[in-house]
């Protein structure tokens, strides 16, 4: 499930409880400190519930001093859904041959393939010069004086 679709969910859920279980203002400021608690439990609740792969991004919120706001949270974990999408997005099968050719024609470009003989299983010569079949070249005879 997506970050967003599991955060409108949740939000969803949370408007809901307003409505049944509003919390009434009053005189004393008591409501501002009752919702400031309530936004961090939703944002703890919202932290709780995304996947294990935002775990990174978990951590790093929780460290953050003041704790960010619910949506400030969000934007950050979408952030990073988002660049995990770029990231892990596979390449279509024709950008990867292309990518995969290209890389191959580089290499090689300028030089000769080394002679390989299947007889000996060695580089260097072909089964047309093998030693190993054809013989050793003899000895240079030394002149006599």
């Amino acid at each position: 499930m997506s970050v967003s679709l599991y955060f409108t969910q949740l939000k969803s859920l949370w408007d809901e409880l307003n409505s049944i279980a509003p919390v009434n203002p009053c005189i004393c400021g008591n409501a501002k400190s009752i919702i400031d608690q309530q936004n961090q439990d939703r944002a703890m609740e919202f932290l709780q519930g995304v996947h294990d792969r935002f775990s990174a991004v978990r951590s790093q919120i929780l460290l953050m001093d003041p704790f960010p706001s619910i949506q400030r949270i969000y934007n950050i974990v979408r952030q990073e859904e988002k660049q995990q999408e770029i990231n892990f997005r596979p390449l279509p099968a024709e950008e990867s041959a292309a990518l995969q050719t290209s890389k191959v024609s580089y290499r090689n470009q300028g030089k000769r393939p080394r002679p390989y003989c299947e007889n000996c299983n060695k580089y260097g010569h072909t089964i047309a010069t093998c030693y190993q079949i054809h013989g050793f070249p003899s000895k240079p005879q030394k002149k006599s004086e």
